[in-house]
């Protein structure tokens, strides 16, 4: 009897052995068939990002000229945005000093003392 019983275990060690190496080529076979999807993907993405970049070239270098001064001055030219350089006013705008602190504390006193005795005679 003993001999049934291996006949028996080496049969069921066999289906195992081929359900798990169907198992295994069906798992080999899907990594495969993802591995070549995700290699298509990332090769489409590739062309996509240079082709992104070449275009945002173009843009920066579009943006560039239209930044430039004498593209500005050309484009109000040719609308008409213009008037006579004779008649411009040109305003100037006087710079007021800021008066100088000294760094002595009696002369910042005297300053002091001096500010306020000229905002009392003006006051009069």
């Amino acid at each position: 009897m003993k001999p049934r019983r291996r006949k028996g275990k080496l049969r069921r060690h066999a289906w195992l052995l081929l359900a798990v190496g169907f198992v295994l080529a069906v798992a080999w076979v899907w990594k495969s068939s993802e591995a070549d999807r995700l290699s298509r993907l990332l090769t489409k993405l590739e062309r996509s990002k240079r082709s992104m970049i070449e275009h945002n070239k173009l843009l920066e270098a579009q943006l560039e000229e239209f930044r430039s001064p004498a593209w500005v001055d050309g484009r109000a030219r040719e609308l008409g945005m213009t008037y006579d350089i004779k008649k411009r006013r040109v305003l100037f705008e006087t710079v007021s000093k800021k008066p100088e602190t000294k760094q002595s504390l009696f002369a910042s006193v005297g300053d002091f003392l001096g500010r306020l005795y000229e905002n009392l005679v003006k006051q009069r």
